[in-house]
């Protein structure tokens, strides 16, 4: 079965118990408002699925992985872990100019703390839109993943990503508001603005990305931080300089042609990979030629939102 509490201040007994019982999934809430704004969409949701009518497209997908690790794993690293991904679309036709999206995803794990957020889901793109003539605008939370080269992709520069598996990154939906237009199919234009941007999602204090032996991945020759045995990781609340999270901003400018495509875009805000910035508390071992020192457990990681300014 799957369980769903709102977390209080402090677990009460059966709380504790119900945690050490390996035979049941949870999913922790850590305050109501959370709780009670995703009531509010379900009951927006249904009211404009009512209005709407037979003109309401409703689709889902659930997603049970199993991932099993062959070599042993170090504590606090689950030799197993069972993953459970939610993800609901609903396109509702209001009008002939409006329509509203509503995509939420959500993960569930049999392992706590594998990203650092405390409820690893998102809303995707969910955002009212409308239309006239030929421009269009987006209010809500929405993805701009904007399509380029197959593989590594240079126009992807304006999406904020979740590394909990740093393989498989997943688009963060960025609330804010978008405008875009074309003209007869030669130029089309996009550009958004985000007042306050989506932090990027990083593996958690229990996640198997985490470096656990030898050292510290750095990027001086010149210092050497040694992990301790049995690493235990506190990631730290985000940090930002430069106001990178506030008013982000992007653009992008097509033209079509009838055998080439040109594409210009670019893009102000916080980065998609944040500066990693480890609390050193240790014992220094060595100065010189380099400096090498033995950490001491916990080992505290702070992601830094940093500014940027890009093009494509």
């Amino acid at each position: 079965p799957i369980w769903c509490f709102i977390q209080p201040p402090q677990s009460p007994q059966w709380l504790r118990k119900l945690r050490s019982n390996p035979g049941h999934w949870e999913c922790l809430i850590p305050n109501k408002a959370f709780f009670f704004f995703l009531l509010a969409m379900t009951a927006l949701l249904y009211s404009l699925s009512t209005f709407a009518g037979d003109e309401t497209e409703i689709s889902g997908r659930l997603r049970l992985d199993e991932i099993l690790f062959l070599h042993p794993q170090l504590s606090p690293v689950s030799q197993s872990q069972t993953n459970l991904t939610f993800e609901f679309e609903s396109k509702s036709l209001l009008s002939e100019n409006w329509r509203f999206l509503f995509e939420p995803r959500l993960h569930l794990s049999s392992v706590p703390h594998l990203a650092d957020a405390a409820i690893d889901g998102d809303f995707r793109d969910t955002y009212l839109e409308g239309k006239a003539q030929s421009l269009h605008f987006q209010l809500g939370s929405f993805i701009k993943q904007w399509e380029g080269t197959d593989g590594a992709n240079p126009m992807d520069i304006a999406t904020m990503k979740s590394y909990r598996d740093p393989i498989n990154s997943e688009s963060l939906g960025s609330w804010g508001i978008s405008f875009s237009g074309d003209n007869e199919n030669l130029v089309s234009w996009e550009a958004f603005y985000v007042p306050y941007q989506t932090t990027s999602r990083l593996p958690g204090e229990n996640s198997p990305w985490l470096p656990r032996k030898t050292d510290l991945p750095l990027g001086s020759d010149n210092e050497q931080l040694l992990i301790a045995q049995n690493p235990i990781y506190q990631i730290q609340a985000h940090d930002e300089i430069n106001d990178a999270l506030k008013n982000n901003f992007g653009a992008r400018l097509q033209m079509h042609l009838d055998n080439w495509d040109f594409a210009l875009a670019g893009f102000e805000g916080a980065a998609q990979i944040p500066i990693l910035q480890p609390i050193i508390q240790g014992t220094l071992i060595q100065t010189s030629p380099k400096t090498i020192v033995q950490m001491n457990n916990p080992i505290r990681i702070r992601p830094v939102e940093y500014r940027r300014r890009t093009f494509a």
